[in-house]
Formats: structure tokens, sequence, C-alpha cells
């Protein structure tokens, strides 16, 4: 069989056989990077999918598609959903009742999803629009990701009361494989990769891609969390704990080996941008949407603004958190300053 890491992208719902007991697919995502990878892992029962795609009518016509033809002769027993970002979890819900299979999720990650299918709205109250108006933004755009994250989470299918959480640093036994269960978060704040050492294999979500650097995340209700310092770490236990020949499966892109490399990509991408932070506020002092403006662009659409302001924001509290920026409040709005 060739060497998996060397297998070229599958087409969107074209099954690819990596390992016996390891099978790829891509469902299509309506967002620029166009597919999520989903894996089958079998086991004793039959078969894992991991992870589930979006599960707007479009994506929903897809999976149907796929468990009415080429997923047909599989028996898929569980949807094991690493995080709950829209393009890893939004179909699970309709995977589960469709298939009759059990939902697998971090307790966490699964209690995010559940607060975002019953309270899309959270965004446009009073407390989170103050946060992000506090970032710098204007009451237009504050409102816009408010609104986009509305219809965004329309792709998010309802998912069972009932689930089985997935608790980090335990096994889960999966046919011959025994994974370790890990927790990464910074992308997403508790974010699950499975890791089996014997096998050499590593379920690795979007904490670890070849030669991409994922986002990290800060919701608008958590300001203060350290998602850059919490991915950094995350990072410092994988480059520890995971070999270089391991085959990594990653939420998007191709399958790799070689973490060490990805990994290091990946640190030199965010530290130049924490150090374009650093030098956007070193002469006077600026909100993180003028930071924003400055590193990224401006002109940002409220899909990209949602994520660069958290990603701005977790750069500019690393800053902060390494004694080389402060932060000042004027006007009643905060802004950075190098020190």
């Amino acid at each position: 069989m060739t060497d998996p890491a060397a297998a070229p992208p599958p087409g969107i719902g074209e099954l690819r056989v990596l390992m016996p007991d390891v099978v790829w697919f891509r469902a299509p995502l309506p967002m620029t990077i166009g597919h999520v990878n989903i894996y089958l892992v079998r086991d004793g029962r039959g078969w894992v999918m991991v992870d589930a795609g979006f599960g707007d009518a479009e994506a929903l016509d897809f999976w149907e598609r796929m468990v009415t033809g080429p997923l047909a002769d599989f028996s898929i027993h569980a949807i094991l959903v690493t995080h709950a970002h829209i393009d890893h979890v939004g179909g699970a819900g309709w995977l589960c009742r469709r298939l009759g299979a059990e939902l697998w999720m971090g307790r966490e990650e699964y209690l995010i999803a559940r607060l975002d299918h019953t309270d899309a709205g959270q965004v446009g109250r009073e407390d989170q629009q103050r946060h992000l108006l506090d970032m710098g933004l204007d009451r237009a755009t504050a409102r816009g990701i408010a609104d986009f994250k509305v219809a965004e989470l329309a792709g998010l299918t309802t998912l069972p009361d009932v689930y089985r959480p997935l608790i980090p640093n335990r096994s889960l036994i999966l046919g011959q494989r025994r994974f370790r269960i890990l927790s990464a978060p910074g992308h997403s704040p508790a974010q699950i990769m499975l890791h089996d050492r014997e096998g050499g294999l590593l379920l690795a979500a979007d904490q670890v891609m070849d030669g991409v650097a994922a986002p990290m995340t800060i919701l608008p209700g958590e300001p203060g969390l350290e998602s850059y310092d919490l991915y950094l770490d995350s990072l410092d236990r994988l480059e520890r704990d995971i070999s270089t020949d391991t085959l990594v499966l990653a939420g998007h892109h191709a399958p790799f080996r070689g973490i060490g490399a990805a990994i290091g990509k990946i640190r030199r991408h965010h530290a130049l941008r924490a150090e374009m932070v650093l030098a956007a506020v070193a002469d006077r002092p600026l909100t993180v949407a003028q930071v924003m403006d400055a590193v990224i662009r401006p002109g940002l659409n409220p899909r990209q603004c949602h994520f660069a302001i958290g990603e701005m924001l977790a750069y500019a509290h690393h800053l902060v958190g390494q004694g080389r920026a402060r932060w000042r409040r004027e006007d009643g709005i905060r802004r950075l300053s190098a020190t």
C-alpha cells in the first residue's frame, strides 16, 4: 500500500483507504478552504466517523448522498467530533439521527456547541457587543459580527441530548488501536486529538496542519482568554511526545509526517505576527481593531473580522504577559502600547 503521507487528496465524497482500518474522504464547506477532512476508523462494533462537516441544507444533501452511496456498507455507530467549530460539528446531530449513531465529544466543546445552538444571538447582546466596541470596532462592524454568527449557526444541526464525553489523558480503544485522548487548546478552547503511539498515528484536528497555521480563537464572551499561550503549551507537548515518523491526519489539507517541522512553521508564523503587533504599537497606542488593520488589512468582512480580532487579542495578551506591551484605557476604549 502507498505511504498514506504520499497519497493525493481525494475528491469531495471520494473514499481513500489510507490503512486497512482508516478511510479518508472530504466533505464540502461553503468557505474559502472548500473542504474538511473526514476519517473513518474501524473498531469492534463497526466504524467511528471523525468529524461531521457543515450542516446547512446543501451540506445535508451531500450527507444524504454519502450515507445512501459510498458509506452505505459502513456500519457507523459513532460520530466523534474534535471541536465545536461549525465546519467540524455542523452535521453531527443530523448524522447521529440518520445513522442511529452515538455522539462522542469533549465535554467543554460539546457545551460550547450546545450554547451556540440554543443562544445564537448572544454576540448581539449588550455584554458581548460592549467587548467588541472596547476592541475599537465601530458599531456597524460589531453588529455585523453578531449577524454573521447567527447566519453561520444555521449550519449547526441540533446535537443529541446524550453523548459520550471524551476525557483528556484517558484511553480510547478503537479496534486494535489504543488512542490517548489529548486536549489541544488554542484554535478552539478544548479541541480533542487522538494519538496511537504504538501504531504511529495522530488524528490532529486543526491543531497541527502541514505548513498551515490555524487561527487562534478567543470567543467574545471570554476576552481575557490567553489562547496563544495555551496554543504554545500544546505545541510544546506535541513536539515532546509525538515522534517525527508519526502519520498526522489533520482536519484540513493532506496527511503528513514530520510533526516537528510543521510545528516549527506554525511557531514562526505566530511569532512573526506577534512581532508585527508589537511594531504596530511601538510609536503610539492602538486599539485591537487598529492593530488588526495594520497587521492584516483594513476592510475585512464580518466573518474575517470575527476571527482576526480574536487572534490580534491573543497576541496582545501574550505580549502583555511577556512585559513587552501594556494595556491603557483612553476615552473609554482599551488600547495597547509597547513598554
